[in-house]
């Protein structure tokens, strides 16, 4: 995971973060992150206040995941709520809220301190890089865990008909031409 959407380890296999878990930063760092979230109503023009980033490689263009939330810091008042999180996945790190592939956000109410938010991706393009990000409500910091709801796989490379040429033996140093 990363503050910054560019320099956010990128996954080869998405599922490796089913069942990880970490502990949300209280270090505020809005210009690392869109604002608003998303477009229209999903978007529910929301900002980032402490976003985490992950990078990961498509291997199916359709996937859910799952986060969990509890524990969070910076509870609000009775009156005005603000604990826990929201997510997004996005196709670049332009930060720019229309590059949005998936939000999930306070859709208009309150953010809650315990939950889960559920992301479901779709129209996702095969080897291509996607960012998650997980955002605290309001600079919230939370307990997290990310489960995958779906195996997208790993990305194979179908059986190879074709003769492979070249040297049987190859040497450090030597150039062939």
């Amino acid at each position: 995971d990363s503050c910054e959407c560019g320099t956010a380890e990128v996954l080869c296999n998405f599922t490796d973060l089913d069942g990880y878990t970490y502990s949300m930063s209280t270090f505020l760092h809005a210009s690392d992150g869109p604002d608003p979230m998303c477009t229209g109503p999903q978007g529910d023009n929301t900002a980032s206040h402490n976003p985490t980033w992950f990078g990961f490689i498509a291997w199916c263009t359709d996937l859910d995941l799952q986060v969990t939330y509890t524990n969070c810091t910076n509870e609000g008042t009775f009156f005005n709520p603000c604990a826990g999180i929201q997510a997004a996945v996005y196709e670049d790190c332009s930060l720019s809220p229309s590059s949005a592939i998936a939000c999930n956000t306070s859709g208009g109410a309150l953010c809650d301190a315990d939950g889960v938010r559920v992301l479901s991706l779709s129209g996702m393009l095969v080897g291509e890089t996607y960012y998650f990000l997980v955002d605290g409500c309001c600079g919230s910091a939370c307990d997290i865990l990310i489960e995958i709801l779906a195996d997208c796989g790993v990305g194979d490379i179908s059986d190879w008909n074709q003769e492979m040429q070249g040297p049987d033996v190859v040497c450090v140093g030597d150039t062939e031409e």
